[in-house]
């Protein structure tokens, strides 16, 4: 059976599992500054063409999502995702405890809908004219009509 609920359900696959059998062994410089991890930000530098940008590596999901999540939002600000998202049932709390409140949606096959963000937005209405905001939190493709149905809310706030 295959399960999609989260990527640490499942091994690595077969290449990165002989690549780290082949390097094991290797003695390198620790906490980024071994040859794999200086190649890799070139190679990111050389594809997002940005030679002075700024790398770093995390080490999971839940790390990188509260980390990106903190670093976008201002401290009073919170996340949307559908109630089924990954930063809702699967990390425990690490979005909040950084001190943004994760503010779930219903969802049909893991998509929110605009009429029930903007639903949201009105409840909190009072807040928002005061400065709250919120940024949106999806693991599931949008189609691009699902997203300009979107458009006029957004450009409404």
């Amino acid at each position: 059976m295959l399960h999609f609920d989260t990527d640490y359900m499942r091994g690595a696959c077969p290449e990165i599992i002989k690549r780290i059998c082949e390097t094991n062994l290797e003695q390198t410089v620790g906490y980024g500054l071994d040859e794999y991890t200086q190649r890799a930000k070139a190679a990111i530098r050389q594809t997002i063409g940005k030679d002075d940008a700024e790398i770093h590596f995390l080490v999971g999901g839940t790390q990188t999502n509260a980390t990106v999540i903190d670093g976008v939002l201002g401290k009073f600000e919170g996340v949307l995702c559908a109630e089924t998202a990954h930063i809702n049932v699967h990390e425990a709390g690490a979005i909040e405890a950084t001190g943004h409140k994760v503010l779930t949606l219903p969802t049909t096959e893991g998509k929110i809908k605009a009429e029930d963000v903007e639903k949201l937005a009105v409840e909190h209405l009072p807040l928002a004219r005061k400065g709250m905001s919120a940024m949106v939190f999806s693991q599931t493709p949008y189609c691009r009509k699902c997203l300009a149905d979107a458009r006029p809310f957004r450009a409404s706030l």
